[in-house]
């Protein structure tokens, strides 16, 4: 499933008038013949994060952000680990 964040609901803007569960056209099922990554963060979501350092309140999730759910555990076998640590 692809969510793809793309307005507020109670859970990035708590205390502001908006739903209070996410639009559920905003979900989709994820197709991996047509499903890209995003290159840079969105403008959009800077733009969260500028309001919400200017407001005083915390950055609540990776707003307009598209995200792939995921229901149980991925398998990672073949891909090298990182760790912050680790120098490019």
């Amino acid at each position: 499933m692809v969510y793809d964040s793309a307005s507020h609901w109670i859970n990035s803007a708590p205390g502001e008038d908006v739903p209070l569960t996410a639009p559920e056209h905003e979900f989709t099922p994820f197709d991996p013949a047509t499903y890209r990554e995003l290159s840079e963060v969105p403008a959009l979501h800077l733009d969260y994060l500028r309001r919400q350092l200017a407001a005083g309140r915390p950055a609540l999730g990776f707003v307009f952000v598209r995200h792939v759910l995921v229901a149980g555990p991925v398998d990672l076998s073949g891909i090298t680990m990182t760790t912050f640590d680790d120098k490019p």
